[in-house]
């Protein structure tokens, strides 16, 4: 306990806080990765309709990305469509067979779970900027670290984008509003601990224009553009291919 404790002041979010301590216990594995994700799950659907997200630290910005969407209306329409299949298929089911019956509802019980548990965290877990990194996060769905330093642009999507191997939609529902450009690859994670590589990935944000500048203006956007930019026609130079 004192391990989780010790590593909540610094952590922005409360299954990083969890995973922090647990890395620090021996023999952290896989499966305390799958447990931080369940452990996560149920302290958002005990907790979720109370809590706010709430940081003491005063360098940083803080994004929503569920408000302006439909996100919250579909999740409890599929929520009630659950209840009602579950509830009818519940009883033809067990004509035939209890145990199965109460297997398939159980599924569904979890279903449930997880969809409360997206929800809460959707609204719990913002996307946070400070002055080294972008702290991404979609519901439980996806969440990752980026460096300032290793953006290479960041603009509205095009269609074409979703062709890259490397572009990875983490936005909440529906098309993004932004593309975030990597100079480097870097690795998101997604549910049950599971990595994907990005090279460009995709988000929707609530105020997608404050959120540009703000990450521009900590990155020194122009100095950086104007450093590539001369560290190109160097490159061309030494080509052969400018004078």
């Amino acid at each position: 306990m004192n391990r989780f404790r010790s590593a909540r002041p610094d952590i922005l979010y409360f299954d990083d806080s969890l995973r922090t301590g647990l890395r620090k216990c021996p023999g952290f594995t896989l499966v305390a990765s799958l447990l931080t994700t369940q452990i996560s799950l149920i302290y958002l659907i005990l907790v979720g309709w109370f809590a706010r997200f709430r940081s003491s630290r005063r360098d940083i910005s803080v994004y929503s990305y569920h408000r302006k969407s439909s996100f919250g209306i579909l999740l409890w329409m599929m929520a009630a469509l659950v209840i009602v299949e579950a509830g009818f298929l519940h009883v033809v089911i067990s004509i035939w067979s209890h145990a199965a019956a109460w297997a398939f509802t159980g599924l569904n019980i979890y279903a449930l779970v997880w969809m409360v548990g997206h929800f809460h965290a959707a609204r719990l877990q913002p996307v946070i900027v400070d002055a080294a990194y972008i702290h991404l996060r979609t519901g439980i769905a996806w969440q990752g670290r980026i460096s300032l330093s290793n953006l290479a642009e960041i603009r509205k999507p095009k269609q074409a984008v979703s062709k890259f191997p490397e572009y990875v939609n983490a936005s909440l529902m529906g098309y993004p509003d932004i593309a975030v450009i990597l100079e480097e690859p870097d690795n998101l994670e997604e549910m049950f601990a599971r990595k994907r590589t990005a090279g460009i990935i995709g988000i929707s944000l609530d105020d997608p224009g404050a959120f540009t500048e703000d990450v521009k203006g900590r990155a020194n956007w122009e100095s950086r553009l104007q450093r590539n930019y001369l560290k190109t026609v160097e490159d061309k130079r030494a080509r052969g291919m400018v004078s």
